[in-house]
């Protein structure tokens, strides 16, 4: 992607698509004076938490209300009190008069990422290396926070937002094998795609044989070469993100070389040690309890579990060589409990009475400092093999894709997302993920209140909320059930990037806003199920009903545009 600003607030945006193949340029125009209107409540715009995170049936509020500026001429301008609300050659109305199963829906949005057209190959990269590995790592962090979560609420809540980012990760990597495996063969669907590749490309002349006929065992070679590092690059670089403590580790690294030069001066290793004043600052509100003890110990148990020895970090195998314990597992544990304890990396007050009167041996006696160097290093020793073979995949994508395209003249391809604008078609659309499961296409206030736990602050409601539904004041809002719709599916296609979208209907009017997709959807970054697939979108009546009946926000609502 290359952008440039081409004049006052017009942009100019050169993407690529088809795996390289083609290049479009979007002209942009940016207004940046962007201000928040209003939001609902936690207790509505998050209602289900991590819990009801990708999954149906979905009773969340999910929205907010901005409203852009501009200048007097109505162009773009930094923000200035003497500025205007944009008024825009045309805008979306809004249609409150209610929806049906099988009506057209369109969502336009930026969709962030998709990768359709890979290979057989690369879905077992996914399935069986690369999100296992990754699902390990994090899995590590999540279980360290909730012990300390579960016995403090100051604690829980000040965790909750990081937790619930690792558990969202976590929840889309899980569900990607799990939807890849067991709702949709991805292998054998990219498998029968290669198979009738290979079928075409024997059928044509010689020139074209020769230009595709290495692609599959090149893929071969590459994934082969990848898969033989996967595991050890993955662990060893969350190793090293995910703690806060190697933060802290990496930042003294800096450090080392100017307490090993006698002729270092002091201003060199001043700024130094704010660096890692700065990254200890950062680092000391999430370090919670024995967190980052854990956190280690997991990971490192990880590494010793899954990776062959060879790969293993060096640090690991002196650990496992010089601790004490009945089994490699107790001895990674009881050197965690004694190196967190005494570590300068690990404490504020260590740390600063260490920066205070710097020592180059206490530095390199650290134990805690030596795991996360060390594992930095043979992690970073990795890179340059790992992004020589994915640079090769992108030219073999690229490749196969041009081939593919050639295989298949008369046909439409999209290409992948790549945060540029979209417009997906699809209907209202319920589902069935298993044998004997239907799902309903909306839910209803009514379920809002099923689920209502005011003990559990992901599922707690509002009282104004609470009062409207038990007095019926639903305005008009409600549909012809008498109760409120929340949530609606649809099987248009949508990624990351299109939360927020607008989904319309046949007359281009707004009926709801997108913001998530379900756990057996998960899968369609790489492989689109259209029986599977849904988008999990915020009906506009009841986006409408918090902010007119709940919040009676008038001003906002005479704002609004609704279809006749």
């Amino acid at each position: 992607t290359a952008r440039e600003e081409v004049s006052s607030g017009l942009g100019v945006e050169i993407k690529s698509m088809y795996n390289g193949n083609q290049y479009y340029i979007f002209y942009r125009k940016r207004y940046n004076d962007v201000r928040l209107v209003g939001v609902p409540p936690q207790s509505i715009g998050k209602y289900g938490g991590d819990t009801d995170n990708w999954e149906w049936p979905r009773h969340t509020g999910d929205f907010s209300i901005f409203r852009v500026y501009a200048d007097a001429s109505n162009e773009p301008a930094e923000y200035s009190e003497n500025n205007k609300p944009y008024h825009p050659k045309r805008h979306l109305k809004i249609d409150i008069s209610g929806i049906q199963e099988g009506d057209p829906a369109m969502i336009m949005g930026f969709p962030g990422s998709t990768n359709r057209y890979l290979t057989s190959w690369a879905m077992k990269e996914v399935i069986y290396e690369t999100n296992p590995a990754q699902i390990d790592m994090f899995k590590a962090v999540t279980d360290a926070m909730k012990v300390e979560m579960d016995k403090s609420d100051a604690v829980r809540l000040e965790l909750s937002p990081d937790y619930a980012s690792y558990m969202n990760v976590l929840k889309l990597y899980t569900g990607q094998i799990e939807g890849m495996t067991r709702v949709l063969d991805a292998v054998a669907v990219k498998e029968a795609e290669e198979k009738a590749f290979n079928n075409w490309l024997a059928r044509q002349d010689k020139n074209t044989q020769e230009m595709y006929g290495g692609l599959m065992d090149e893929y071969a070679s590459v994934y082969g070469a990848l898969s033989a590092i996967n595991r050890e690059f993955y662990y060893k670089r969350y190793a090293v993100i995910l703690p806060s403590t190697a933060g802290i580790a990496l930042t003294l690294q800096g450090l080392e070389p100017l307490l090993a030069d006698k002729k270092a001066s002091k201003e060199d290793k001043d700024a130094v040690i704010a660096e890692i004043q700065a990254a200890g600052q950062e680092a000391w509100p999430t370090m919670y309890g024995n967190i980052e003890r854990d956190v280690v110990t997991s990971m490192l148990i990880v590494m010793n579990n899954n990776l062959p020895e060879a790969q293993k970090p060096e640090s690991l195998k002196n650990i496992l060589a010089t601790a004490q314990g009945m089994n490699d597992d107790e001895k990674i544990t009881n050197w965690a409990k004694n190196a967190f304890a005494t570590s300068i990396v690990t404490s504020e007050s260590r740390l600063n009475a260490f920066l205070a009167k710097p020592k180059l041996k206490t530095l390199q006696n650290d134990q805690v400092y030596r795991l996360f160097t060390n594992i930095n290093e043979e992690g970073l020793a990795k890179l340059a093999d790992f992004r020589g073979n994915r640079r090769e995949l992108s030219r073999l994508n690229r490749e196969y894709t041009a081939a593919t395209m050639k295989m298949h003249p008369d046909k439409a391809f999209y290409p992948d997302a790549n945060f540029s604008m979209r417009l997906t078609y699809g209907k209202v659309w319920d589902y069935s993920p298993k044998d004997a499961v239907n799902y309903h296409w909306q839910t209803y206030l009514d379920g809002v209140i099923e689920k209502m736990d005011n003990n559990d602050e992901e599922f707690m409601v509002p009282d104004a909320l609470f009062n409207l539904y038990k007095a019926g004041d639903f305005g008009r809002y409600a549909d012809e059930t008498g109760d409120v719709p929340v949530c609606f599916l649809s099987d248009n296609d949508i990624t990351g990037g299109n939360s927020g979208s607008p989904i319309m209907n046949r007359r281009g009017d707004m009926i709801g806003l997108a913001f998530d997709g379900n756990y057996e959807g998960t899968p369609g970054d790489y492989v689109f199920d259209p029986k599977m697939n849904r988008t999990i979108n915020v009906d506009i009546r009841y986006v409408l009903f918090i902010v007119d009946k709940m919040a009676n926000c008038q001003h906002i609502m005479g704002e609004l545009d609704f279809a006749e």
